[in-house]
């Protein structure tokens, strides 16, 4: 009989667990999130909105997630993970779905901040949380693979929603994707995540006799406490650091407005956005190998200094169409760091032991920064006439980032780490 405990014996569910995340990064970060910006042309053409009006909903979204972001952090240990997921991502569904039959932009409005509360309940803690909780060997990699799969849906769910919306009209291929993210990703959230291995019976894979032991008890984990966590000084380098890391980011949403500022056509820009998601998803399982093998800091420090040289390459190579999509792909590293770069980080300096609430607070810097971040390059831009002032500015705060991530590793001897 292929039962449960069958399953046990021949594989750990630690993988079940990875896999789950990969459907949930793809289906939900992916479609949901990844691809909500192929809607805004057909909408504002209907509608007769500004593109910046309409894009206002999603600053929204990233200001209630901020907002919610403590909550995650305290009741993802608490409730039934399961429930609690599977209710927030069926309210950000059905906000998606509802979006076929908006009309005015505040209702765009209220729905980004409906999907903001309960987004932080799905979009990004979850996954790493779970992959932390479930892998005590291996982890870099099962979460650079698993967060790969946003990058992934993103170049196939693309030109899908966009040959739909041709096809169908944006009303019906609202419907169309939130009925596939759904599809996608509740089996998962309904059936097989748990919390952690404890509440299982099981332990996390590679977990070892003699090394740490995962209980139901988070008291028993390795780490530094949250309320000692949040007052230290490698703390605050480190919120700060996922701030800037963000930054760069921002980048992304640019490239095509760039292309055309340097005389490209519109096929190229779309191009090196193409390239930023192949960059994406292979720095997203690169950062993740190399930090099981070398360490999270060193392969850190090489991901933000690589991002600086792409900010100063995109000055001088404007005139190199191969230059730009090699550079464009090198940009994809600092999704890679966000994703996957920023929890191992975490990890390495406060443990295990209050995990969950202490990467919750440090997410919070990042998401303040993507909130602005796009918009500040845009304001930029539309007072210089070009890209460069931007680009220089990337560079700063990836040098900035570079002395933030070092004097956050040098205060790690001053923490207390109990368990």
């Amino acid at each position: 009989m292929f039962t449960l405990s069958r399953i046990k014996n021949r594989f750990h569910y630690a993988w079940l667990i990875m896999v789950g995340c990969c459907f949930l990064q793809a289906g939900a970060a992916g479609i949901l999130l990844g691809c909500a910006g192929v809607f805004v042309p057909p909408i504002c053409s209907e509608l007769g909105f500004g593109v910046g009006q309409l894009s206002v909903y999603f600053t929204i979204f990233q200001i209630t997630t901020i907002i919610s972001m403590p909550f995650v952090g305290k009741l993802l240990p608490k409730l039934n993970i399961r429930i609690l997921m599977s209710i927030c991502f069926l309210i950000c569904t059905g906000c998606v779905a509802l979006m076929s039959q908006f009309t005015a932009l505040w209702q765009w409005y209220i729905a980004g901040a409906v999907m903001g509360l309960a987004g932080a309940f799905v979009f990004l803690v979850p996954a790493t949380v779970l992959i932390n909780n479930w892998f005590q060997k291996h982890t870099g990699f099962a979460l650079g693979f698993a967060m790969a799969f946003s990058g992934v849906s993103g170049i196939f769910f693309n030109p899908l929603e966009a040959y739909f919306i041709t096809t169908f009209g944006w009303r019906t291929t609202y419907l169309i994707m939130a009925g596939i993210s759904t599809l996608m990703v509740l089996p998962f959230t309904l059936f097989v995540f748990r919390f952690k291995p404890g509440d299982m019976g099981l332990k996390p894979y590679g977990y070892k006799e003699n090394g740490t032991e995962t209980s139901t008890a988070t008291s028993s984990l390795p780490g530094v406490p949250a309320d000692k966590a949040i007052k230290s000084f490698s703390f605050v380098m480190m919120f700060l650091l996922a701030g800037f890391i963000a930054f760069p980011c921002g980048f992304n949403q640019h490239m095509p407005t760039f292309a055309s500022s340097i005389g490209k056509t519109p096929a190229f820009g779309a191009l090196l956005v193409s390239a930023i998601m192949i960059g994406n998803i292979v720095s997203k399982l690169v950062i993740g190998w190399l930090a099981d093998k070398i360490g999270i800091f060193k392969v850190a420090l090489l991901c933000i200094i690589t991002a600086a040289a792409v900010c100063l390459g995109l000055i001088g190579s404007q005139n190199s169409a191969t230059m730009l999509l090699v550079l464009c792909v090198l940009l994809g590293i600092t999704n890679g760091m966000t994703a996957v770069g920023i929890p191992l980080l975490v990890r390495s300096l406060f443990g295990n032991k209050d995990y969950t609430a202490i990467y919750t607070y440090i997410s919070m810097g990042l998401f303040l920064v993507n909130a602005f971040g796009v918009t500040i390059i845009g304001f930029i831009y539309d007072s210089t006439g070009n890209y460069n002032p931007t680009f220089i500015l990337g560079t700063v705060v990836c040098i900035i980032a570079i002395l933030l991530l070092i004097l956050a590793f040098a205060g790690k001897k001053r923490l207390a780490w109990e368990g």
